[in-house]
């Protein structure tokens, strides 16, 4: 037998870069490297004059440290002067300086040494010769301007007094937007040099270098924990973490070139590149699942929130270089279904190589380079313990947030998404009566199919007036079946918890080997109902000019026809129209949902006989109690789209006619009752009542079907029920058994359909069972499903009126087919309830003997099990409900 359910688990561990950068971010300062520290060519020899004169660019450094030795985050800047502009680094010459002072009232220097001082006499005085000459000097005196963000300051006239080796110059401050032409910046991490040997460390850093952004963290034992609980829904989800967290190190470095462009300076290149350093990822997750409910196709439960906000510092030279990350440890889920009861765990570690590099230029197209990012994947064993029958998704997500801002107002960012791993469990589970996983074994059980793939991808962007414009979009890794697990299969014999389908009754056919209902031999007086679908194959039987004048496609003919019982030969054989099933239905608010506030479980421990039910129409959250099956025939179904007027009670009702007319049900057909076929005597179609939509009827059997459930009249004539209390109802007034193993301490059932499989009876399942047949009793008496009821059997017998009123139908004088119907209705009605009364005592009866089971039972449900016994008492727990008024 194919699978009864299916569920799909998806569990990812996400290094992801958000968007922006979180306002909470804190900056470390960077600072000026002394240049003596990287420029080989600088010398302190006081007869040296060659690094005093103006030059085009100059080069500057900031670190993270200054001791010799260390490793520290580096940015370099190579800053080019606008044209009759030069530049000037004071740290070149200030070991030559007396006293200097740098402020807005006066910008002086004065020298130690007449030879340099002569020397800068000679180099500076260029800016007096012409107006439009300036040239910038970037001070490094301590006290004289700010040591830390290196401000420049621009001299347009400068004057000498030999006398004192002072020189004053005429100076504003300004910022390294406003003073550059052009400008080239690198970033990363270098060893800085040592002071105490003559070697001068280069520390201008490229690609190779980098920042190291640490990403190891422990996730919390508890990730989330969800539950509703509504009255109509039911149902809990928690996932646990066991051992879960990251390893390991991103590392970027980055070059940029810019340029003075119309409105300022423009980034004209941006290199940035991210390696992985150590990255590991572990997920150990267990989840816990619980309830009934289905919201695929509504609004889905779903929820990002943040386990852990790791702090980490960013880098900063005041309005030259941010740099700025952010690490957080997210979470996040969707529900689409869940049924039953179960706990689902696993395991896996994904490993990125450090080979793997991703190379990008921010303002280029398509110049990328990527390449060795597919992680190497470990994995725990699947474990799965009872039944489970659920579709989740759970992530969890390391949000790694970096933004960069050049010179003030030129952002730029990289978001680098690494869901690793990325699990894909999908479960199906059901029954086999040859053996689930194996020949001869247990019949019911799970298979499990899982799969770990990855999706990696990096997206560049910029900011342009303050919004975010995508400058690359790349993907790393997309491979999501990069290990298979082997199939994990679980058998067992009896049913599990959570297992929440109709059991087949033992008078119920194979749908397979069924050819109408009229043929099935039943344990009392009626066949079973026919296994809903939504399939618009018509019979083979019927050519389809002969059903052409159909309301709506048939049912195939092995399981919607129908024969009277004096019909043996299927001369008049007649169909039911067709219906749509729960999952074409169950977003259509005008089709109520009768939920029973029973528990679905067949081991449960909490059903309570007085239990009511609960009607669903307009609110969309709770509608989403009823599972939506896969439209497969082979699998049993957990809800029906039900007629409250059974489209078989036809059938019954003219058997009823024949039988009053004749004597019996079988025999000779009267001709009479056959002239409801017959096409030559045709409904009037302004005496019967035609559903909008429907073609006008050839017969009056067809005129009595299309006033039935059909797709045209389900809104107005139909409800969603459960398959259990659908089988029950059936059951009821079918005078059928209602729990044909009620009364066994342990049973073997038997079925075409499902094999042999050990049913555990004890007072609980008992409880249950009786529990649901009380539900059905008062499904039947709702005030909802009465007047649909009423919507079906008026317009029925409205049908049956015009036949009375037709002179081309022959009746036996007094007889009336409206009148029968009314008498046969109550006769079947009053017959199903007092059948339904009696077996509910008997039931009760047999608990109450098994003093050991009863004492299991909660006091308060002992009470009523006892009620039960009590005749006087089983109108309160299945009410009748007469027809008024219609």
């Amino acid at each position: 037998m194919a699978t009864l359910f299916k569920v799909l688990f998806v569990a990812s561990l996400w290094l992801w870069q958000a968007v922006a950068e979180p306002a909470s971010t804190n900056f470390q300062d960077l600072v000026l490297v002394p240049r003596h520290v990287w420029d080989e060519s600088l010398t302190k020899r006081a007869d040296d004059a060659t690094d005093i004169g103006l030059a085009d660019h100059e080069t500057f450094v900031w670190a993270s440290g200054d001791k010799p030795g260390e490793k520290a985050v580096v940015v370099s800047m190579v800053a080019y002067s606008k044209q009759n502009e030069k530049i000037l680094d004071m740290d070149k010459f200030s070991f030559a300086l007396e006293t200097a002072s740098c402020n807005a009232d006066e910008f002086s220097l004065r020298f130690k040494h007449p030879l340099i001082y002569q020397a800068a006499k000679l180099a500076w005085n260029w800016v007096n010769y012409n107006e439009l000459r300036s040239f910038v000097i970037v001070p490094s005196w301590k006290g004289c301007g700010d040591d830390r963000s290196h401000d420049p300051w621009v001299v347009r006239k400068v004057t000498f007094d030999d006398k004192s080796h002072k020189v004053v110059l005429d100076a504003t401050s300004s910022t390294w937007k406003k003073v550059m032409n052009t400008f080239v910046l690198d970033f990363g991490e270098v060893v800085l040099g040592n002071n105490n040997n003559n070697h001068k460390r280069d520390l201008i850093p490229d690609l190779d270098k980098k920042f190291t952004l640490d990403v190891s963290s422990s996730f919390p034992e508890e990730i989330f924990s969800w539950e509703i609980e509504t009255g109509v829904l039911n149902a809990t989800l928690q996932a646990n973490c066991n051992d879960c967290g990251t390893e390991g190190a991103l590392v970027f470095a980055g070059h940029v070139e810019a340029s003075l462009g119309w409105t300022g300076i423009d980034i004209d290149r941006f290199e940035i590149s991210v390696k992985p350093q150590g990255v590991k990822a572990h997920v150990g997750v267990s989840l816990e699942f619980q309830g009934e409910v289905d919201f695929r196709e509504f609004i889905q439960p779903s929820e990002e929130f943040t386990l852990l906000d790791i702090p980490i510092s960013g880098w900063r030279i005041p309005k030259v270089f941010e740099f700025g990350p952010h690490i957080e440890i997210n979470a996040g889920y969707v529900i689409d279904y869940i049924g039953g009861s179960a706990v689902f765990s696993t395991g896996i570690t994904a490993t990125i190589p450090d080979t793997a590099i991703a190379k990008l230029d921010l303002k280029a197209e398509d110049s990328v380079q990527v390449s060795g990012w597919t992680p190497e994947i470990e994995t725990d064993p699947l474990v799965l313990r009872a039944q489970i029958d659920a579709q989740t998704r759970l992530y969890t997500e390391i949000a790694l947030s970096v933004s960069m801002t050049i010179l003030e107002d030129n952002g730029f960012g990289v978001d680098l998404s690494l869901k690793v791993p990325q699990l894909t469990v999908t479960t199906s589970g059901g029954v086999d009566g040859s053996g689930f996983c194996e020949p001869g074994g247990e019949v019911f059980g799970v298979k499990i199919d899982s799969t770990v793939g990855v999706n990696l991808a990096l997206e560049g962007w910029g900011e342009v007036d303050g919004d975010r414009v995508t400058l690359a979009d790349v993907t790393l890794v997309d491979a999501p079946d990069l290990f298979t697990f082997p199939q994990v299969c679980v058998a067992w014999g009896g049913l599990s918890e959570g297992y929440c389908l109709a059991e087949e009754a033992e008078e119920e056919k194979d749908d397979d080997e069924a050819e109408s209902n009229s043929t099935t031999t039943t344990k009392k007086k009626r066949a079973a109902p026919p296994t809903e679908t939504t399939d618009s194959d018509l019979t083979a039987t019927r050519t389809r000019s002969e059903i052409a004048h159909y309301l709506a496609p048939r049912q195939s003919a092995s399981d919607r026809d129908y024969t009277l019982s004096c019909d043996t030969a299927g001369d008049h054989r007649f169909f039911a129209l067709n219906y749509p099933g729960p999952r074409d239905v169950r977003e259509n608010t005008k089709v109520p949902i009768i939920k029973p506030l029973v528990s679905c479980s067949d081991t449960a421990k909490d059903c309570v006989p007085d239990t009511g039910i609960e009607v669903v129409t307009t609110n969309m959250t709770d509608r989403a109690v009823v599972r939506r099956d896969n439209g497969s025939r082979k699998e049993p179904r957990r809800w029906a789209t039900e007629h409250i007027y059974e489209a078989n009670w036809i059938k019954e009702y003219l058997d009823y006619v024949q039988k009053n007319w004749t004597g019996s049900a079988e025999g000779t057909c009267d001709t009479r009752l056959l002239q409801v076929f017959d096409p030559n005597k045709s409904p009037d179609p302004a005496k019967v009542p035609i559903p909008a939509k429907a073609q006008d009827p050839q017969t009056y059997q067809e005129s009595l079907m299309q006033n039935l459930g059909t797709v045209y009249t389900v809104e107005e004539r139909m409800v969603l029920l459960p398959m259990k209390q659908n089988n029950l109802k059936f059951a009821m007034f079918a005078q059928n058994e209602l729990i044909g193993y009620f009364e066994a301490t342990e049973s073997k059932h038997q079925s075409k359909s499902r094999g042999k499989y050990t049913i555990e009876n004890n007072h609980f399942r008992r409880t249950c069972d009786i529990t649901r047949i009380i539900t059905t009793c008062r499904y039947y008496d709702n005030a909802e499903v009465q007047a649909r009821l009423q919507k079906t059997i008026v317009p029925i017998e409205a049908v049956l009126k015009a036949m009375d009123e037709d002179p081309q139908i022959e009746q036996p004088p007094g007889f009336s087919f409206e009148q029968a119907h009314k008498d046969w209705y109550k006769e079947t009605y009053e017959g199903g309830i007092e059948w339904t009364r009696g077996r509910l005592q008997s039931y009760a009866k047999f608990m109450v003997a098994n003093t050991t089971g009863m004492a299991e039972l909660p006091a308060k449900v002992q009470t009523q099990i006892r009620e039960l016994t009590d005749a006087s008492n089983l109108k309160r727990y299945c009410p009748d409900t007469e027809r008024k008024g219609w």
